[in-house]
């Protein structure tokens, strides 16, 4: 949530950075451009924080997909997507168990890979993965 909250805040900031510097050019004003400056400061620091923490993308592709209402949308139809969902409910049981003695890193391991090929035979499930890890 905080994520998709400092994108939003990332997509304000530069749309008003923008229209102060432009502002301030058209009429002279200083207040403009210093405001204008700081705003494309705010808009490039959660950028920056965004892509560093490697969420950029997902807070990108969730806002230009936000008709498809998450993972029903991607699940429908597509082949692969029974297997791929069990495989995801596996590894989520997997997690459950991590720092106690049922828990096998070699499993995990072996269930990552399975997931990762099965994203290769069909990439249109990719989304449906980094929707999962946010």
């Amino acid at each position: 949530m905080v994520a998709r909250t400092l994108y939003v805040v990332h997509m304000i900031a530069a749309l008003m950075g923008c229209t102060a510097i432009l502002s301030g050019a058209i009429h002279g004003n200083l207040n403009g451009w210093i405001c204008g400056c700081a705003a494309l400061w705010l808009s490039y620091s959660c950028r920056f924080f965004l892509r560093r923490n490697r969420q950029f993308a997902g807070c990108e592709r969730s806002l230009n997909d936000w008709g498809n209402f998450g993972e029903a949308a991607f699940a429908e139809g597509s082949p692969g997507a029974a297997e791929f969902e069990a495989l995801l409910e596996r590894r989520d049981e997997l997690e459950l168990r991590r720092g106690t003695a049922a828990f096998d890193p070699w499993e995990m391991l072996a269930l990552q890979h399975q997931i990762d090929e099965c994203v290769r035979r069909y990439p249109e499930l990719e989304p449906l993965l980094e929707l999962r890890d946010i």
